[in-house]
C-alpha cells in the first residue's frame, strides 16, 4: 500500500502460540522506502522475507536493489525475518547499539526476554553492519533522506525515522496505541519520546508498526496525546497494584 510519494506499508499478520494449542493473532508494519536506492523498515516474523520480496516484485524492485535494512528494535516482530532477508538481498543491516546485542545474539534475547513462541518467530541472529546514532542522516539514494532519532522506552535502542520529504514519522514500537498490549522497559522513557516526536515539524503521516497508518496533522497529534494518556494510565494502574500488594514477591 502506498502511502506517500517514496513510502509504502506492507501489513505482516502472524500468530503468537501461548500455550498448547491456543494462538494469538497479531500484526506488525514493515516499511518500505522507495528512492533511487530501496531501504526496508524492519523484517518481520520468521518466513515474512517472501512477502516483502513479493511486494518488491510487484513494484519492479528485485532483492539486489534493496540496499539497507534498518530494523528499529531488536523485538521478535521486527527482526525475526531478517536473518533470511538478508541473506537473499545482501542489503545492509542497520540498528541502534542498544539493540544490537539482541540482534546478533538472539539466543540471549530468548534468554534474557522469554517470549510465547520465541522460536518460531525468529530465524536466527544476524550481524549488524551499521550502527546508527541519534539525529544521525540516512542517505536513500540522493533524493531521500531520512533523520534518525533515538526513542527509547519500549526499548532501550529502539529509533523512529523522520522522513521529512513525506512529512512521515515510522515508529517502530514507541508510540503505543491505547488498549494494545502494554509492552514497554521505562515508562518515562516512554513519554519523554513521544514528546519528542510531538515537537518535529513537518509531520502528516505517523506510521507505527502497532497500527494502521495515520493520515494527517490533526489525527497525528492525537494519537501522541493517546498514546501519552495511556501509558500515564498504565503507570498508576501499576502503582496502585503494587501499593495493594500485587507487585511484591
Amino acid at each position: 500500500m502506498r502511502i506517500s510519494k517514496h513510502i509504502h506499508a506492507l501489513k505482516i499478520p502472524f500468530q503468537i502460540q501461548v500455550a498448547p494449542g491456543a494462538v494469538l493473532d497479531r500484526s506488525t508494519y514493515v516499511y518500505i522506502i522507495f528512492g533511487k536506492e530501496v531501504v526496508v523498515i524492519d523484517s518481520g516474523v520468521r518466513g515474512t522475507y517472501s512477502l516483502i520480496l513479493d511486494y518488491l516484485k510487484q513494484n519492479a524492485v528485485t532483492a539486489g536493489q534493496v540496499s539497507a535494512l534498518i530494523l528499529t528494535h531488536s523485538h521478535p516482530d521486527h527482526i525475526g525475518g531478517a536473518k533470511r532477508f538478508k541473506e537473499i538481498t545482501g542489503c545492509v543491516v542497520c540498528a541502534h547499539p542498544g539493540e544490537q546485542e539482541w540482534i546478533e545474539h538472539t539466543d540471549i534475547q530468548a534468554r534474557e526476554r522469554p517470549v510465547p513462541g520465541f522460536c518460531h518467530l525468529v530465524e536466527g541472529s544476524v550481524a549488524v553492519d551499521n550502527l546508527l546514532a541519534d539525529q544521525e542522516i540516512v542517505e536513500i539514494g540522493e533524493e531521500v533522506t531520512c533523520t534518525v532519532i533515538h526513542t527509547p522506552g519500549h526499548s532501550a535502542g529502539s529509533i523512529s525515522l523522520h522522513c521529512e520529504q513525506d512529512k512521515a514519522i515510522i515508529t517502530g514500537d514507541a508510540v503505543l496505541p491505547p488498549l494494545d498490549l502494554p509492552v514497554y522497559e521505562n515508562i518515562w522513557s516512554s513519554m519523554t519520546s513521544i514528546r519528542k516526536l510531538m515537537d518535529l515539524h513537518s509531520v502528516d503521516i505517523l506510521l507505527s508498526s502497532l497500527s494502521e497508518p495515520v493520515i494527517g496533522r490533526d489525527a497525528v497529534e492525537n494519537c501522541f496525546a493517546d498514546s501519552s494518556t495511556y501509558l500515564k494510565t498504565l503507570h498508576q494502574a501499576a502503582i496502585e497494584a503494587k501499593m495493594q500488594g500485587y507487585g511484591d514477591p
